[in-house]
């Protein structure tokens, strides 16, 4: 059994890299990206593929994440996450949401910049006027006045 002393996330990334290939390659894109997630749910923990997240949700120091199959929980900044997701798949849609783009079903021009973006699984999600560039970059919108 091997235990790795650090609280430097990438001495620890590049140990595991290091020592451990395959696993490093199952968890961690060619572009340095995580590709999953664990959670903890009743003492167990669960392995959540990102390609099965429709969106994240921020309140805080926690982050509920919205599975295909159901809510999960997790004590970390949404601004931390974002680090760590591939920004070709997860935009930024307001200070407290993140979405999939692969989920996107539908995107309403609201108004003052503001966008209505409708998942495949029925979510509703409001847009921050903030963000209004990098959606439009994003999903190749046009300016709607």
């Amino acid at each position: 059994m091997f235990y790795v002393l650090s609280n430097n996330e990438k001495q620890i990334r590049n140990f595991v890299a290091s020592h451990w290939p395959k696993l490093y390659n199952s968890i961690i894109d060619e572009n340095n990206f995580i590709k999953i997630i664990n959670v903890k749910e009743k003492g167990a923990l669960i392995t959540l593929n990102l390609s099965d997240i429709l969106f994240f949700n921020s309140s805080g120091n926690y982050i509920e994440i919205h599975h295909i199959s159901k809510k999960y929980l997790i004590r970390q900044t949404l601004s931390s996450l974002l680090l760590k997701l591939d920004p070709q798949t997860f935009l930024r849609v307001h200070r407290f949401s993140v979405v999939n783009v692969n989920f996107i079903e539908n995107v309403t021009y609201i108004k003052n910049g503001e966008y209505q973006i409708f998942l495949k699984d029925t979510s509703k999600i409001t847009s921050s006027r903030n963000f209004k560039e990098d959606i439009k970059n994003k999903l190749k919108l046009k300016e709607i006045h």
